[in-house]
């Protein structure tokens, strides 16, 4: 009993205080009434024998009534958690693999894309600075020696007297400034590994344009390739960090503007 008392809230101490005190009384009057029948055992011992025995069935009733309880309150249940499968080796080897797979063609996609898209703003400009200069049949064939030059660097052109509009006078200061223009957006002056230095860029412009370069120099040509960038047909245009590949076709003024 001692043991079960242990584990007993305050509630319930109370409770089976109260009901060891009506146990006593019922004790008292069964030991009074057994020694009022017979008087060999003395009321004291009749007193505590009715008072333990009654105990012991109160005690005996009240952790059946509690294993009873326990018995019919269900204990909840452990939820499931879900199990997550774990990758081998192997597998996690081939999904590294694709991504690095996916990333490394996403990457020349826009490598590609970025090349396509620059050449394509070159070849626009090219036919829109020379079109006032260089007759219409004449502008195919030079976007083709330049387009060669983009795609190799090295490319020697075939040069050739162009045949340039009546009435308009061109000068090397405008193939000059046109293939500075261009080669700016390649990399020149930007990139130090760029191919498109200036001593290529002199040596490209010698051999595309014998007819305006007879007496410069390609050294020359190289040391002045955006000197005065104001003066001539086509003018130097320096692109915007936004988008270092666009052309703007503005006039020196308009272009300081813009550049502010």
């Amino acid at each position: 009993m001692n043991k079960s008392l242990r584990n007993l809230e305050i509630s319930d101490i109370a409770f089976l205080v109260a009901i060891s005190v009506v146990i006593l009384w019922v004790s008292y009057m069964a030991a009074a009434y057994l020694y009022a029948k017979s008087q060999l055992i003395p009321h004291s011992v009749l007193l505590v024998s009715c008072f333990l025995l009654l105990e012991s069935l109160l005690a005996a009733c009240y952790s059946f009534l509690q294993k009873l309880g326990q018995a019919f309150v269900k204990k909840p249940k452990m939820p499931i958690l879900p199990t997550t499968p774990t990758e081998t080796g192997q597998q996690v080897q081939e999904r590294l693999a694709g991504i690095v797979k996916q990333r490394g063609e996403n990457v020349i996609e826009q490598t590609e894309e970025f090349k396509q898209r620059r050449k394509d703003a070159i070849r626009d400009y090219i036919y829109w600075a020379m079109a006032p200069l260089l007759e219409e049949k004449e502008l195919l064939a030079l976007w083709v020696e330049y387009r060669e030059w983009l795609d190799r660097p090295l490319y020697k052109p075939i040069g050739r007297n162009w045949r340039w509009k009546n009435g308009v006078v061109v000068k090397h200061i405008d193939v000059r400034h046109l293939t500075w223009n261009i080669a700016r957006r390649m990399g020149l002056g930007v990139d130090v590994d760029c191919e498109y230095n200036t001593a290529n860029c002199g040596s490209f412009i010698k051999q595309l344009f014998p007819d305006l370069c007879k007496n410069i120099k390609e050294t020359t040509l190289s040391q002045c390739l955006c000197a005065e960038p104001n003066e001539g047909n086509i003018k130097i245009d320096i692109p915007s960090d936004k988008d270092p590949i666009a052309f703007y076709y503005l006039d020196s003024t308009e272009q300081k503007e813009e550049n502010k």
